[in-house]
């Protein structure tokens, strides 16, 4: 057995508590990488040479079910649970996020760049509460940031991609990113590699053909918008009280059997944020 490489430094000891990987597309591509391991990097394969797998860790716990993951709220044990949803905006780290954020004695570690309007953003920026599930949550868990985890590419790798192309000189799109950092990427293309480059607006389309791009520019509307008449309104109301119905008559069941009625709760609230707006109106 070859000897640990130097420069990997020897890690802590964890406590003996359960991992669990709550995250079902993070769990299938484990699963990818298990079989892959042929096609890992130098360094890589040095460690497993040595004895340690990465994907091997002794308390790890793969949770690919809604009850699987259920369970780990419900437990009162102490546990590291990696989920998903780089931004906490949606998925199973809501539900953990609900749970624990509250918690003076609760961990939260992020990893990555969060972008801006994101729940974890505003956790990151030091928000005292965060809105999830429509719900006001305290931010009392103790909050850190790993930036280095990123499997985004950085600008200098974003140009030296975009460089390969000048021969034949194709049209860039930025539409992934925040405006200024948009703006900047676009303009360094531009200077740098005297390639075209456009950034798409919000409603604008575009009509692609080879070689040829037409703009269609957002519609603005012609006519003021008009306030709804009373009897608009008491339509609006009629379809708010059907759908309220509906869902009446759907949620025993699927919370009696899968306890995930997520997507209904939020047309639920959905429904009742707009009587809230229509009965605020009429005051």
């Amino acid at each position: 057995m070859k000897q640990r490489p130097m420069w990997l430094p020897r890690p802590p000891p964890l406590p003996d508590m359960p991992v669990y990987l709550d995250s079902p597309l993070a769990i299938k591509a484990t699963e990818i990488f298990r079989k892959n391991k042929k096609h890992f990097d130098d360094k890589a394969q040095d460690l497993m040479a040595s004895g340690h797998d990465p994907l091997d860790l002794p308390n790890l716990k793969f949770t690919p079910s809604t009850a699987d993951s259920i369970a780990i709220t419900e437990s009162r044990e102490p546990s590291i649970v990696i989920a998903g949803n780089g931004m906490c905006t949606a998925g199973r780290i809501k539900h953990h996020l609900k749970h624990n954020l509250w918690r003076p004695g609760a961990v939260l570690v992020i990893v990555g760049f969060q972008a801006r309007g994101t729940t974890g953003r505003r956790i990151v920026d030091g928000a005292r509460t965060v809105k999830i599930f429509n719900e006001d949550v305290a931010v009392k868990a103790k909050v850190c940031t790993i930036g280095g985890f990123s499997a985004h590419a950085d600008q200098a790798d974003l140009l030296e991609w975009a460089g390969h192309f000048k021969e034949c000189s194709p049209k860039f799109f930025l539409v992934h990113g925040e405006d200024n950092a948009k703006q900047i990427l676009g303009g360094m293309i531009k200077d740098r590699l005297g390639l075209d480059v456009h950034i798409p607006v919000f409603k604008e389309s575009l009509l692609l053909k080879p070689r040829e791009v037409t703009v269609v520019p957002p519609e603005v509307p012609t006519e003021p918008e008009v306030e709804p008449s009373l009897d608009g309104l008491h339509n609006i109301l009629v379809d708010m009280e059907k759908a309220i119905r509906e869902l009446k008559g759907k949620l025993p069941e699927r919370f009696a059997l899968q306890k995930d009625g997520d997507h209904d709760m939020e047309r639920i609230r959905f429904v009742a944020e707009e009587i809230e707006s229509i009965v605020s109106g009429w005051r």
